[in-house]
């Protein structure tokens, strides 16, 4: 679905692009008929006026040629500000383009490396957990240059069914919490959940995911789950899982009255 966006995304855009020339070239056209009704116009009057008089269609050309002589000067008086302004741009596109060439020439660090080896084994240990079976897990990795789950180098979604892709979800984000816990990053050790239990996924996966997430506690991370579940359910797939429940009846957002 994201490639069909980004198709007819690109389409709208070739056509804005296209109705813009076309406008432009109307404008140019729209010029041209003025003119020559303007120039039929003064060769009509010349051929009726007086003997000896100025031809009007030389006054009119004189008149036209003024106009085009003065517009032509406003834009020749603004030429060095924009060529001013387009070597600012040329410096400033030729800054990005070394930037970007110092970039692809980084390797990964070793330190990276072991984050994204860590990942990997923890994306793959949860995707045995919580049954997954779209594709060989053992042939899925963590790509070195989005950080995300891909397949034979492309990213997951078009091979896999509904249910696995959520999985692979829960399994990618808690694998990102769970290298917190071992290297020195940025996650913020807060992981939240709204509704996991999509695609109906089987509540076997859904208990292996809590599962999973309890073990957060024991090194100072939090997971927050928001569900419609079932209490009755959800207190049962947390029995042996370190929680604190909180139960809401009816409506959790209310008018204030």
């Amino acid at each position: 679905m994201k490639e069909q966006i980004a198709l007819f995304e690109a389409m709208r855009s070739d056509l804005g692009a296209a109705i813009s020339a076309k406008d432009q070239r109307l404008v140019v056209l729209d010029e041209q008929v003025r003119s020559l009704q303007q120039s039929i116009r003064s060769e009509r009057e010349t051929l009726v006026s007086a003997q000896g008089s100025p031809s009007l269609e030389d006054v009119e050309r004189r008149v036209h040629l003024r106009d085009q002589i003065e517009g032509l000067g406003a834009v020749a008086g603004r030429l060095p500000t924009l060529t001013t302004a387009l070597a600012e741009l040329a410096l400033s596109w030729t800054g990005l383009l070394q930037q970007q060439a110092r970039l692809r020439g980084q390797t990964t660090s070793q330190s990276d490396q072991a984050k994204l080896s860590a990942l990997q084994t923890s994306f793959l240990e949860q995707l045995s957990e919580y049954g997954f079976t779209s594709l060989p897990i053992g042939e899925l990795t963590i790509s070195e240059d989005t950080y995300l789950p891909v397949y034979e180098g492309f990213d997951l979604g078009f091979d896999l069914s509904a249910s696995d892709m959520v999985r692979t979800i829960w399994a990618h984000r808690i694998g990102v919490l769970e290298v917190g816990r071992t290297f020195t990053d940025n996650h913020a050790q807060l992981l939240v959940f709204d509704e996991p239990r999509q695609q109906s996924a089987d509540p076997v996966s859904f208990e292996a995911l809590f599962r999973r997430a309890g073990q957060s506690a024991a090194f100072g991370q939090q997971v927050i789950f928001a569900t419609s579940e079932p209490e009755e359910n959800v207190r049962a797939m947390l029995e042996d899982v370190p929680h604190q429940y909180l139960g809401f009846t009816g409506k959790m957002i209310q008018r204030i009255r």
